[in-house]
């Protein structure tokens, strides 16, 4: 890979029923990457609500995925989701680095009763020191 160069990934995930963290990648074993930015889109229109909601935030794992140090904003929330429209997040400046081996995770949440379908979420990272490396 070369040293800079935009990478992105995307992940298709079915309803998860509950709160889950889902891996999402993880950084190559001889060099770091830097999350950028992340959307997410739904196949279903969940309406504005404080009782029933999803968020969805992205985590650097460490080596063994269960870490949970947040990379950037939750994207979602009680504002509601409108079907197959993007939401966008980007890493908090300082957050984003995955160092070799960490592993890149989906932090879903679920509040209250929801049916989302499947979620579509997009990832772009650099490849080595981005602008929101640490």
């Amino acid at each position: 890979m070369f040293n800079g160069s935009r990478k992105v990934v995307s992940v298709v995930i079915s309803d998860p029923t509950a709160d889950a963290r889902i891996p999402v990648l993880v950084a190559p074993s001889d060099h770091s990457i830097t999350v950028e930015k992340f959307s997410a889109a739904l196949t279903s229109t969940l309406s504005g609500s404080t009782v029933n909601y999803v968020d969805l935030s992205l985590e650097n794992g460490g080596t063994a995925g269960t870490a949970q140090t947040a990379l950037a904003a939750s994207i979602g929330g009680t504002a509601g989701w409108v079907a197959n429209t993007i939401q966008s997040g980007s890493a908090t400046a300082g957050s984003g680095r995955l160092t070799a081996a960490q592993v890149l995770v989906l932090n879903y949440a679920e509040t209250g009763t929801v049916a989302p379908g499947f979620i579509t979420v997009t990832v772009e990272y650099t490849d080595g020191l981005g602008a929101a490396r640490n």
